[in-house]
């Protein structure tokens, strides 16, 4: 259960019969008592009380009989919130996938950089969606972090000494692995925990178990050579997991749609 503010009995009277999920509902309402905090904040620091800077940042925001009918005409279907983000970061991954290997390792271009990676979104989005998200209860996250990252960095001591584990660890490099180095790993996530820093302890709990169960995965089938045995082909599968659910955690669905808006309006204009 999320900390109850000032604004939660208000911002639920709002949320409540809302024609979404209940996981939007709850995203919906921390962000609203997130912005409603800051507006009080802000009324305090120009000098008023609490009780008086309550009442202003409610006031600015409007009566929420009011606001519903507005939102629910504005409100886009989360299915296509959900489809507009995940096209990015499947077109976002297939570029990755078509030119990484001539950058970084000055490989020609091969009809496996583009069928491959196709492949292993497919099963990136069967995984994420399917499996990883269905865990949503918070204690549950921390337990399987922990399981999964101990795990792995367990076996990678094992496989090679806790020197060269570390070495690796400190060393950024990049070469023949693409961005699927051990310091890379690590950059990334410490990258996708700032973006959730202001969401309390909930947001890094949840992104560090949803980032490290998927690239777990992809090293585990890696070893098993599931679905490639060739150098090549585990490369790839490496970096497409990376990419996928890097850009899972670092893009906001609301804001796909919002750039997608724009260019159908600039396409119009034009």
């Amino acid at each position: 259960m999320a900390k109850e503010t000032e604004f939660t009995d208000y911002v639920r009277s709002f949320t409540q019969s809302l024609p979404i999920n209940s996981h939007e509902k709850d995203e919906l309402r921390e962000e609203l008592e997130r912005h409603l905090v800051e507006l009080m904040a802000h009324f305090i620091e120009q000098g008023h009380s609490k009780e008086e800077a309550v009442k202003r940042a409610m006031g600015q925001f409007g009566d929420p009989e009011e606001l519903q009918p507005e939102f629910q005409k504005s409100h886009i279907p989360s299915w296509k919130q959900h489809m507009s983000k995940e096209i990015l970061i499947w077109l976002i991954c297939s570029v990755a996938a078509s030119v990484g290997p001539s950058l970084l390792i000055n490989a020609h271009f091969t009809p496996l950089f583009v069928v491959a990676p196709l492949m292993f979104l497919i099963i990136c989005a069967l995984l994420y969606h399917g499996v990883i998200q269905r865990i949503r209860h918070p204690i549950l996250w921390i337990a399987m972090f922990l399981l999964l990252y101990g795990t792995f960095t367990w076996d990678m001591i094992q496989d090679h000494s806790f020197n060269l584990y570390m070495e690796e660890l400190v060393t950024v490099r990049l070469g023949n692995e693409g961005l699927a180095t051990l310091s890379i790993f690590h950059l990334l996530w410490v990258g996708v925990l700032l973006r959730f820093q202001h969401k309390g302890w909930r947001g890094p709990a949840r992104t560090s178990y949803e980032y490290w169960a998927m690239l777990i995965i992809a090293v585990y089938m890696v070893r098993a050579e599931f679905l490639t045995n060739s150098g090549e082909g585990k490369v790839l599968l490496l970096n497409t997991f990376l990419l996928y659910v890097f850009f899972q955690q670092m893009i906001e669905r609301e804001m796909v749609v919002k750039i997608k808006n724009k260019m159908k309006h600039w396409l119009v204009q034009g």
